[in-house]
């Protein structure tokens, strides 16, 4: 046929043969291959999802309300779709697509609990409030202090550089003000106060002298970086900021991945935790067997789906007895559930055992009267 060809990739393993994975492309997995591609590691990316490129996808970014069908409501049908987005800011008409749907990922809810999903090249990065505060160390200390779980294993010492790291290349705006409990940073300038809460915070810092009224700390650029641009404060941040001037995955990270040429990413749904032991048990018995094994397109493929065989097995299993799905994948999945099955909190979160109870002393013998003769 037209077009055919005799030649063969006799390099096709070495060319599809990867250092390491990330799985997902939401704001972690965008830090992940930003820098394991910047330390000279090729990297593959596996997101669920579907692509979602910078600029070109944001298809709303400069919609004005009478450019939408509904005026930015959302019909009783999308209500129907996605009922736990419909309950708050989540349900407008310029982002309703960028959400997945509940009635497809149902989850258990006792109490209210919104767990808001997007299924796409960046995830939630696209969606995040921005807010970004440092933990200090009454965060660190303050299960050891309340003698609640365990201790943390560092404190804020220990991630004070690391924060300084992550806020010069995400662009974070806020002012110094030397509180213990809010950790300064390496800030852009902040966003300016209106007039009304220049007025409020003079009144508050005129009268208590131990209290201050300051600007959030997000990450949103008031100035330009690394190519990014200011934010225009149109407070439309949710649909996609064609500016780049948020944080996100797509204007951020996933660029700096790129930039260094060695990074591919897969769109696919990634069934962690099957594929996971899959891959495990597949390299245990290469090795054993005294065969080289490589991480590669042609063994990804295989693992990912002898994934999906077992997470079907799973799955019709978990449907017999009743158990959410969903304790199978994510390990913060656990801790949604811990808070909703006693048993598995119980697990989790042992109850200290109660004081040993001090034996009562023995009542004292009163002698009794001999009787009158």
């Amino acid at each position: 046929m037209p077009g055919d060809s005799l030649l063969l990739n006799t390099k096709s393993v070495s060319q599809n043969t990867y250092d390491a994975i990330v799985i997902g492309s939401g704001i972690s997995g965008g830090w992940a291959a930003k820098e394991l591609t910047e330390k000279g590691l090729r990297t593959i990316m596996l997101e669920r999802g579907r692509n979602f490129e910078h600029i070109k996808d944001y298809k709303t970014a400069n919609k004005d309300p009478w450019d939408f069908e509904h005026r930015g409501k959302v019909t009783e049908e999308q209500k129907k779709e996605r009922p736990y987005i419909a309950r708050a800011w989540g349900a407008q008409e310029a982002v309703m697509d960028y959400w997945a749907k509940d009635v497809d990922c149902p989850y258990t809810e006792i109490k209210p609990f919104n767990w808001w999903r997007s299924y796409q090249l960046g995830g939630r990065s696209i969606l995040w409030g921005r807010q970004s505060y440092r933990w200090s160390d009454y965060d660190f200390e303050a299960n050891a202090k309340d003698n609640w779980a365990i201790d943390w294993p560092i404190r804020y010492k220990d991630v004070e550089p690391w924060y300084d790291y992550v806020e010069r290349f995400a662009g974070v705006n806020g002012s110094k003000e030397n509180l213990p409990q809010l950790p300064d940073g390496q800030f852009l300038p902040p966003m300016e106060m209106n007039c009304v809460e220049k007025a409020f915070k003079e009144k508050i810092e005129k009268r208590f002298s131990d209290r201050k009224v300051i600007m959030q700390r997000t990450a949103n650029l008031t100035q330009p970086v690394k190519g990014r641009g200011q934010c225009q404060a149109r407070d439309l941040c949710h649909r996609g900021c064609p500016y780049g001037a948020y944080f996100s995955t797509n204007a951020s990270t996933l660029p700096a991945a790129f930039a260094t040429g060695i990074v591919t990413i897969i769109l696919i749904l990634v069934l962690l935790i099957p594929v996971g032991g899959v891959g495990l048990v597949s390299v245990l018995i290469a090795k054993s067997a005294g065969m080289a094994f490589s991480w590669n397109v042609f063994t990804i493929t295989a693992l990912v789906v002898a994934g999906f065989v077992v997470v079907f097995v799973l799955f019709y299993g978990i449907s017999l007895i009743s158990v959410p799905a969903i304790v199978f994948f994510p390990a913060y999945s656990i801790y949604f559930f811990a808070s909703r099955y006693p048993k598995l909190a119980e697990l989790i979160y042992p109850a200290p055992p109660p004081p040993p109870i001090e034996p009562a002393p023995p009542l004292p013998i009163k002698p009794v009267p001999e009787p009158a003769v």
